[in-house]
């Protein structure tokens, strides 16, 4: 739920009322009713515009990642736009070719926004795949110099020990054997 954002009192208002918009679509979509449909897109049309300013005036206060609040931006003005076109491609406009124009304009909006947001994802990965390599990297960077100490350290004891055998080799052949 809190997805690259901050933690805030913001955040948490900006969450309830994300929830509260999307229910408000639901019930537009399940209510969906001639009278109240020029009601029901300017509802959401309204709600999207305001989310839309929210998103670029207090974006930095909401989110950590930039790249999350550009994501976000380009989603709420994607909404926005179709919300538009939706009222332009219903029965309120006479024209057939002009529906048919504005239809195709959707759907390539709709396209244009999946390639977007699939860009947005495979961004996401690489970062986190990017930083995960970071990460693996400087671990073993630090395995590597304890390796190195360990190994300059064992080699210091085997010499140490190497040592006190030899000289306790040299005290057993300067020793008289008589002496025993």
């Amino acid at each position: 739920m809190f997805f690259g954002r901050k933690i805030t009192k913001k955040a948490i208002v900006f969450n309830i009322a994300f929830a509260l918009r999307a229910f408000m679509f639901s019930l537009a979509v399940v209510f969906c009713d001639e009278l109240f449909f020029p009601l029901q897109i300017l509802l959401i049309l309204v709600s999207t515009t305001i989310f839309l300013g929210v998103a670029l005036d207090a974006g930095k206060d909401l989110w950590i990642d930039p790249l999350v609040r550009y994501q976000h931006t380009i989603n709420e003005f994607t909404v926005c736009a179709a919300t538009v076109f939706h009222f332009l491609f219903s029965d309120y406009v006479d024209s057939f070719d002009a529906r048919q124009t504005m239809g195709t304009v959707l759907i390539a909006l709709i396209f244009g926004a999946v390639l977007v947001n699939f860009g947005f994802v495979v961004a996401h990965v690489a970062i986190a795949v990017r930083d995960r390599v970071r990460r693996h990297r400087a671990r073993l960077a630090k395995l590597r110099q304890e390796h190195e100490l360990l190994s300059k350290t064992e080699n210091a004891l085997l010499n140490a020990c190497e040592t006190k055998q030899a000289f306790k080799d040299e005290l057993q052949e300067a020793e008289p054997e008589d002496a025993l």
